[in-house]
């Protein structure tokens, strides 16, 4: 978060469990099912910390990877991080 933070220009903090996540992405909508998909795979990354790199962004979108500054400097550009 501290990536996207500074990207954003503000500090970021998320304190919830993946249980309050969930219930936070039902209430906005989304299945039940893929709320609880996506907090299984926000786990799973989170284990990951900084694991090496691979080859899957390039297997699977056919383009070179680029490091998560970068991508989070791109979005923050575009406005995603404006909510």
């Amino acid at each position: 978060m501290d990536i996207i933070g500074r990207a954003a220009g503000r500090r970021i903090v998320y304190r919830g469990t993946a249980g309050e996540f969930v219930a936070a992405q039902t209430a906005a909508g989304l299945p039940h099912e893929s709320a609880t998909a996506a907090a299984r795979a926000f786990t799973a990354l989170a284990g990951l910390g900084d694991a090496e790199p691979n080859d899957v962004v390039r297997r699977v979108t056919g383009r070179e990877p680029k490091p998560f500054e970068t991508y989070a400097t791109e979005a923050a550009a575009r406005g995603a991080w404006n909510v």
